[in-house]
């Protein structure tokens, strides 16, 4: 095993819990769902909505520093270094459910899953074909997402 993947699979996993926790269990992560479900109920209760939206603006941003620090270490440096994993890591948001964290987090894992036990059957070229095909299947089972809310829109 790579001892700079170990690390930085550690240090996700640690930034994942440092996230989700948070916004389950604190004061403040009260607000950030409640602005995420509704806007307009979240300012009639009196939380301001743009405190939050820099809030969550200033976490997210955090979190794309460090997961770029991360990737930095695996990877050499070039303009396109993040392209290969766009796609791929809305296809795991997508999988996991948009409106929930920990649904982007176990959808990113099923989508690093398929990804490496394709690569024993096919050849590496059809690897980002696999996760599209697995993509397709859950959502015409569940087309809001493995862990996605079911909401009615107005």
């Amino acid at each position: 095993i790579n001892k700079a993947r170990l690390i930085a699979a550690a240090l996700a996993l640690a930034a994942t819990v440092a996230v989700v926790l948070p916004l389950n269990r604190t004061t403040l992560g009260s607000p950030v769902r409640a602005a995420a479900d509704d806007v307009a109920a979240a300012a009639y209760c009196g939380i301001d909505v743009r405190k939050v939206y820099m809030v969550t603006f200033g976490l997210g941003a955090a979190i794309t520093a460090a997961s770029g620090g991360l990737t930095a270490s695996l990877y050499s440096f070039q303009p396109s270094v993040g392209l290969d994993f766009i796609l791929i890591m809305y296809v795991g948001i997508v999988l996991g459910g948009i409106s929930s964290v920990a649904g982007a987090f176990v959808g990113g894992c099923v989508v690093g899953f398929v990804q490496q036990i394709s690569a024993l059957v096919i050849p590496q070229q059809l690897q980002n074909a696999t996760i599209f095909v697995v993509l397709l299947l859950i959502l015409m089972l569940c087309p809001q997402g493995l862990f996605g809310k079911r909401t009615e829109r107005v």
